[in-house]
């Protein structure tokens, strides 16, 4: 799994829109298997919000890595501020 359908996956089983399920990342010793990529299906009603949740995880997340350096980001703030204010309006 890419790391970006990895964080939709984490947002989606937080808002409880998917069960939790067991990501095997194992790599066998032979030749790797061909296998089909994973699809992920989401209720259209709730993609929306689910989407903005995934973007406010990863800007908190790059918000503290950069406030343990000593930065600040003014536009990731207002861009996360305005994220919380859609979200509450949902």
């Amino acid at each position: 799994m890419r790391a970006g359908a990895l964080l939709v996956a984490a947002a989606l089983i937080l808002a409880g829109c998917m069960k939790k399920t067991t990501v095997v990342a194992a790599c066998p010793k032979t030749a790797p298997e061909v296998h089909e990529p994973e699809t992920i299906k989401v209720p259209a009603a709730s993609f929306q919000k689910d989407s903005l949740k995934v973007r406010l995880m990863g800007l908190l997340l790059e918000s503290m890595r950069d406030e343990g350096r000593g930065i600040v980001d003014l536009r990731r703030e207002r861009e996360i501020q305005k994220i919380m204010g859609e979200l509450k309006t949902k």
